[in-house]
């Protein structure tokens, strides 16, 4: 059992994210707390055009980078499928 410093609820480990810094070995904010607060930050940050623009870049760079065009790249049957429904 651990308190959360957020919501100050007592609740057990597996509701607390690990963290292998901490003295228990998991984070101090439960896991309800911890998206929450990651949920905030990510609308107030959503308001910031140059943090959108940024974020989008990143996910193009990563897309490339990680080459997902050959991953989704269609095979030639189902390619030739989208073909004839399109006829």
């Amino acid at each position: 059992m651990k308190n959360c410093i957020i919501c100050k609820a007592i609740k057990p480990l597996d509701e607390f994210y690990k963290h292998k810094k901490m003295t228990d070995g998991h984070l101090n904010k439960c896991k309800e707390c911890t998206k929450s607060q990651s949920k905030e930050r990510e609308n107030k940050l959503r308001l910031n055009p140059d943090w959108v623009e940024k974020e989008k870049e990143r996910a193009r760079e990563k897309y490339h980078r990680l080459n997902y065009r050959e991953k989704h790249k269609p095979s030639p049957e189902s390619k030739k499928k989208a073909v004839d429904r399109y006829r």
